[in-house]
């Protein structure tokens, strides 16, 4: 057989393969007819590892999910936002209305994983396909991925497949690089790999800075997480690339961390008081906090780079909370508890945030952590005004807290509209009303992708209190709890946390130094 053929048939076996994966996969959620199977949506996890179900898109029309994944931002600063997009993305679910069973919603939803940086997640979507894409642009973006992902010799499966029916100047180059590698007789690798971005890999070469022009992808933030990650290119790339990628949060918290802590570094960028601004920067910071023995001064240090220049909590902000998790909650440390759950609780670990708080409670000391914890375990009758009595904030920023507690219900109602009832609604009235009527008919999709476009790229941080407000509402009414909680932790934290510039370099918050409970 010509390779062509050959590199057909690689890929009809590969798709059955991962067709049989997937029915294995989607059987474990119950029973469907043959109409349910026609239109399924390919996912990579199902509801138990997501909180989307297979009812994900009930009741919804294609035209509807269309035009709002289009709204979708490109890039997601906010940790917890990031989290909820790539979970909606990736799950099984079935289709909504409309869907024939076209490659459209596919295509936009790799589209948009690989637009966020979830390059891993995009190629095992793609992957998960039954069939090879069929337009040139899919094909193309799919062997993007799986190269971004280190995949090359899957990536060179499709290229020889892609070739047979294009002939641009990407795919030749690719074809090429592919022919090389298997040491086919005459091939000729295009001489300077600096202009091939992605296609680099094939060779052997390690991720040019940038990629190039023609680059496939709408936005570079998928390859600075492989350059990142790419032990091939040199110390200071891989730092300003994963940098750029964690602030993006395309970089999980212990993803970052595992960089950060192989980078060597001057340790001099560790002394500013303010957010890292560079890859060295936090990689310095991080190490600080990584070698300090003395709790305070730790945390004191993961305060520094807890909140991103905008105000957001994003990858840098999981990666600085790594070295808190070698500290104890121990009774000695009881004057720190509240900072070191508020910290946790900001990146969305409610395990290691815990006992931190419970330590703070049973002190005395929870003023900092008060509101957190109210999320999550309602509080008594008084307790709020007791609260704000000791956390002396500011009109603005106990009118915002206000707003997110009434949105589970912990603030009466009436409190939050006395509050707001002469603002105006942002980004548009119309919005915040398609998202409670979506919320209102449990259409769990369509509200989490309203939810998505209304926050935009900073996520709950850059919120009003009324947006604020009606969206943690809608979130939390079609059964996402966890994650509108988790997103109420972020604007928390946004909230309450002041940057100012004490001798120390320490932190202040107007909460965290407010008086004990008497």
């Amino acid at each position: 057989m010509v390779p062509e053929m050959i590199s057909l048939s690689a890929v009809q076996f590969r798709r059955i393969a991962a067709a049989f994966v997937l029915i294995l996969t989607v059987g474990c959620q119950g029973p469907a007819g043959l109409d349910d199977r026609n239109r399924e949506w390919i996912g990579t996890l199902p509801g138990r590892d997501t909180d989307f179900d297979r009812r994900t898109w009930q009741d919804t029309s294609a035209n509807v999910v269309r035009q709002l994944m289009e709204r979708l931002p490109d890039r997601i600063e906010s940790l917890s936002e990031h989290r909820l997009a790539r979970n909606l993305l990736i799950s099984v679910a079935d289709a909504p209305h409309g869907d024939e069973g076209s490659e459209e919603f596919l295509a936009l939803r790799v589209d948009e994983l690989m637009r966020l940086g979830n390059v891993g997640d995009a190629a095992a979507l793609a992957r998960a396909a039954r069939d090879p894409p069929r337009d040139e642009a899919s094909a193309q973006r799919e062997i993007e991925a799986e190269l971004l992902t280190g995949n090359v010799e899957m990536a060179c499966i499709d290229l020889r497949a892609l070739a047979a029916r294009s002939s641009t100047r990407w795919v030749e180059d690719g074809l090429v690089l592919c022919k090389a590698r298997a040491g086919e007789p005459g091939a000729m690798p295009p001489p300077d790999t600096d202009k091939l971005g992605a296609l680099a890999r094939i060779g052997g070469a390690p991720l040019p800075s940038n990629p190039p022009s023609g680059d496939p992808i709408g936005t570079r933030i998928a390859y600075r997480v492989a350059v990142g990650n790419d032990p091939k290119v040199s110390t200071a790339r891989r730092l300003e690339a994963a940098f750029a990628a964690a602030r993006a949060s395309a970089l999980g918290g212990e993803a970052y961390a595992t960089i950060l802590r192989s980078a060597p570094v001057s340790g001099q960028a560790a002394l500013s008081g303010k957010p890292p601004a560079s890859g060295e920067q936090a990689a310095s910071l991080f190490q600080a906090i990584d070698r300090s023995a003395d709790p305070r001064r730790k945390l004191a240090l993961a305060e520094r780079g807890l909140l991103s220049p905008d105000g957001a909590i994003d990858g840098v902000s999981a990666a600085m909370a790594e070295p808190l998790r070698t500290v104890k909650p121990e009774p000695a440390l009881a004057a720190l508890a509240a900072r070191f759950a508020a910290y946790f609780y900001a990146v969305g670990d409610l395990k290691a945030a815990t006992p931190w708080a419970d330590l703070a409670k049973r002190s005395g000391l929870d003023t900092a952590v008060w509101p957190y914890r109210s999320l999550l375990r309602p509080p008594g009758s008084g307790e709020l005004a007791e609260w704000e009595k000791r956390a002396r904030l500011d009109p603005g920023r106990r009118e915002r807290i206000v707003a997110i507690l009434s949105a589970f219900g912990i603030v009466p109602p009436e409190r939050f509209s006395e509050a707001t009832d002469q603002a105006s609604f942002e980004p548009s009235q119309n919005d915040v009303e398609e998202i409670d009527k979506a919320a209102a008919q449990r259409h769990v999709g369509e509200t989490t992708l309203r939810a998505l476009a209304i926050f935009g790229g900073r996520g709950p941080a850059g919120a009003n209190p009324q947006t604020l407000h009606r969206v943690l509402e809608a979130l939390d009414r079609v059964n996402l709890h966890d994650e509108a909680r988790v997103l109420a932790f972020e604007a928390i934290t946004a909230t309450v946390l002041v940057r100012t510039s004490p001798p120390k370099g320490e932190v202040d918050a107007s909460i965290m130094s407010a008086s004990p409970r008497r």
